[in-house]
């Protein structure tokens, strides 16, 4: 399928020069023991983390950049590995999950393989100057977006009939878009106050943002998942709910996303209102008002990566299996020897 354009009422991001972010991410993967095959290094590499990560968030120069890049590039090696060989065996998926959860707990056990070390460095550098509320709050992201792939899991193994609008929750806590988010107030310096980040106006300003950075997604990695017969996808939801076919269910889609970014636009401009409800300071406001931008971003800047990354290219997976996953990737998830039962 030719990959769709959507009409988004953001603009695009210039992009700074990013051949050191590039160089550092590749040394990262390496020396982390996440990816130890070149092979599998030049494969992740070619569906640019350092470009995804200057999209999502523009305005991030130096550390925080390179945070962003390590970010995406673990995310994408994650989710090779839970879609891949592990796509239906939730048992053992349930057991990489929950000691990867254990890490966000300070009194965790320590992590053990190449993977779980890799997420410790994310998880620290991630949390390094941020408040303890806002670190409970990733927290409870991460756990949430971890423990969706046991649910993904379990769906692929039972052939699970999903329905929209289930679907469409599932996305929301499996498509990361709450801790991208999260890292969007670290990496933008706007930590939102709790009262702030609890307030409804702001909860469904982000929860617009999830739903638009998913969709999006789902429509331009189509071809990805039907080569990797995965079942998790909100076109393929819509065709077989619906009995469409997939030109109706995309621009379906293209109705949804226009008709949230419509909201989006409309809830921002009402933003002055919280200002004055919360009795803001200056300070406090400057933060809302970036945080608002960053959305922007977010959204803008997942359907331009989507639309340039090879990892979702029409023909980047004919003839291959499991088109995201990075082949030797369960040696990094496996625990040493003397730590099996």
């Amino acid at each position: 399928m030719e990959r769709a354009v959507f009409d988004l009422p953001f603009p695009a991001a210039e992009l700074p020069v990013l051949t050191e972010v590039a160089q550092r991410h590749r040394r990262w993967l390496v020396d982390s023991g996440l990816l130890a095959s070149p092979a599998a290094i030049d494969r992740l590499m070619s569906w640019c983390p350092h470009r995804c990560a200057a999209h999502f968030h523009p305005d991030a120069r130096g550390p925080e950049l390179l945070l962003a890049t390590d970010f995406y590039g673990w995310m994408m090696a994650a989710d090779g590995q839970f879609d891949g060989p592990l796509a239906d065996r939730p048992d053992h998926v349930r057991e990489l999950i929950q000691r990867h959860v254990a890490i966000l707990d300070a009194d965790g056990p320590s992590p053990l393989s190449p993977a779980e070390r890799a997420f410790t460095d994310i998880w620290e550098r991630l949390t390094e100057g941020m408040s303890s509320a806002w670190q409970a709050r990733a927290a409870a992201c991460f756990a949430r977006f971890l423990q969706g792939y046991i649910e993904e899991a379990a769906n692929r193994r039972d052939q699970a009939t999903l329905l929209p609008d289930g679907y469409l929750d599932l996305r929301i806590r499996t498509g990361a878009t709450d801790i991208i988010m999260m890292l969007a107030e670290r990496i933008d310096d706007c930590e939102l106050p709790l009262r702030v980040a609890r307030h409804e106006t702001v909860r469904q300003l982000c929860h617009l943002s999830a739903q638009v950075i998913d969709v999006v997604q789902d429509v331009l990695s189509l071809d990805k998942e039907v080569a990797d017969g995965d079942l998790h996808n909100i076109v393929l939801v819509l065709c077989r709910h619906h009995g469409w076919d997939t030109e109706r269910a995309v621009g379906h889609c293209r109705t949804m996303v226009q008709d949230w970014t419509d909201s989006f636009v409309v809830l921002q401009s009402s933003l002055p209102t919280v200002r004055a409800e919360l009795h803001l300071t200056d300070s406090e406001w400057a933060r809302v008002c970036r945080y608002a931008g960053a959305l922007r971003a977010c959204m803008r800047g997942n359907h331009d990566w989507c639309g340039e990354s090879p990892r979702y290219a029409p023909d980047a997976g004919q003839g291959r299996p499991y088109v995201g996953y990075l082949e030797g990737l369960d040696r990094a998830y496996a625990l040493p020897e003397s730590e099996h039962p």
